[in-house]
Formats: C-alpha cells, sequence, structure tokens
C-alpha cells in the first residue's frame, strides 16, 4: 500500500513516519508500517527494525507505526498487521481509496477518468462507498438483532397469554368457590 491507503482510511500515525513516496525502482529497501496492536505484541521501539516475510524474500525495515484499521470488518477483533510499502507496478490489481469531503458519487466517475488518464488498460471493476461497505458489513448483524427480537416478542407475547390464562382460571375458580359457597349458605340457612 500507499502511505496514503492509510491516511485517507483515517489511521493516526502514532510513531515514526508515512511510508515514502511510491518508488520506481523495484530494488530499494523494502519499508513497512505496523499497526498499534503489533507493536504491543512486539514492543512500540520497532521503528527502524526489520520484519521478514517468506513470500517477499527480504526483509521490511519498518518505518511508522499506525492505529488500528478495522481491515476484517466492524466485527473482527484488532490483528497485528503490517502494511508493506509499495513501490510502482508492485502489485498487479490495485485498489484506491480516496477520500473527500465533496459529494461521493460524484467524485466517482472522476476517479474512474483519472485512472483511464493513467492507464487506458487498466480496468476499474468497481467502485464502493466505505460508508456502504460497512453498511453491508452489518447486514447480518441486523439482521440477528431483528431475528432475535422478533423471537423475543413471541415469547413475551406467549408469556402474556400464558399469564392472562392463568389469571382467568384462578378468578374463575374463587368465583365458582364463592357462588357454591353462596349456594349452599341459601340452601342450609340454619346450619352453623
Amino acid at each position: 500500500m500507499s502511505g496514503g491507503y492509510l491516511k485517507a482510511m483515517g489511521a493516526p500515525l502514532i510513531a515514526g513516519d508515512w511510508c515514502p513516496p511510491l518508488r520506481l525502482d523495484p530494488k530499494a529497501p523494502l519499508k513497512s508500517m505496523v499497526n498499534r496492536t503489533f507493536a504491543q505484541r512486539h514492543g512500540f521501539d520497532l521503528i527502524g527494525r526489520h520484519v521478514s516475510f517468506d513470500q517477499f524474500g527480504s526483509a521490511h525495515e519498518i518505518v511508522g507505526i499506525v492505529g488500528d484499521v478495522a481491515e476484517d470488518g466492524p466485527a473482527a477483533r484488532a490483528m497485528p498487521y503490517v502494511y508493506a510499502c509499495a513501490f510502482a507496478g508492485g502489485w498487479p490489481d490495485p485498489e484506491y481509496v480516496v477520500r473527500t469531503r465533496a459529494d461521493q458519487r460524484a467524485l466517482m466517475s472522476a476517479a474512474r477518468d483519472l485512472v483511464r488518464q493513467l492507464d487506458p488498460n487498466r480496468a476499474v471493476f468497481g467502485v464502493r462507498v466505505v460508508n456502504d461497505v460497512i453498511a453491508g458489513a452489518l447486514d447480518q448483524p441486523r439482521l440477528n438483532a431483528s431475528m432475535l427480537g422478533m423471537f423475543a416478542g413471541a415469547a413475551i407475547g406467549l408469556a402474556s397469554l400464558g399469564l392472562c390464562s392463568l389469571l382467568m382460571l384462578i378468578v374463575s375458580e374463587r368465583s365458582r368457590e364463592k357462588w357454591a359457597s353462596a349456594w349452599r349458605s341459601a340452601r342450609h340457612p340454619s346450619r352453623s
């Protein structure tokens, strides 16, 4: 990722620096940033230290620590993340994040045009508003909560019906006892 990604996502810089500007030399030293959870597990003195991954082959220098970003969805707990600072052409299918205060939908067509100007052969597969992505991630929990609410309402309704029936049964038994007692008293008034 480029340093602009984490800035656009609103991640605060805790220590160190952002990723350096996009570099054109693929042989330049590799840089990375880590999140707060990674730093909490491995210590906050990570700036300048190196981390290596089997798939990259060489070590990445850690240049900064950023706050946790909900990369795996709003319900997922924070996991340790290492963000590799990109170099030009280093990722075959990049994704772009654009932050704006203007109308988001109007900016989408401008972003598509900009990508086509930079590389006419680059396909833009989809453009989504981050709020829509977050709302989509919350659809299942919302459905779960509404179903739970429906079942809770049905349970309260059934419990109320049962209590009402029990109360009616108790009242009818008492009424029957009173009528039977009154009938016996009326039939045999002299018995004491």
